[in-house]
């Protein structure tokens, strides 16, 4: 589920709207600790990887785009 998402649909599975979600992408806005939760859970990866704590996880997921 996680791969070939649309912005909508990623928005809709974590239920927040469309231009708050897009905000999270453009980085002007940063999620609260339960939102980048779901939104990890929808994009099938670890909350590390969102955060880039762990740059050994980017290789894991180099194909997530």
């Amino acid at each position: 589920m996680a791969r070939h998402m649309t912005q909508q649909r990623v928005a809709d599975a974590i239920g927040l709207a469309l231009r708050s979600y897009q905000c999270y992408e453009q980085g002007t806005r940063e999620p609260p600790l339960d939102m980048l939760v779901k939104l990890a859970d929808v994009l099938e990866v670890p909350t590390d990887y969102l955060l880039c704590r762990d740059l050994s996880l980017l290789k894991s997921f180099d194909g997530f785009q």
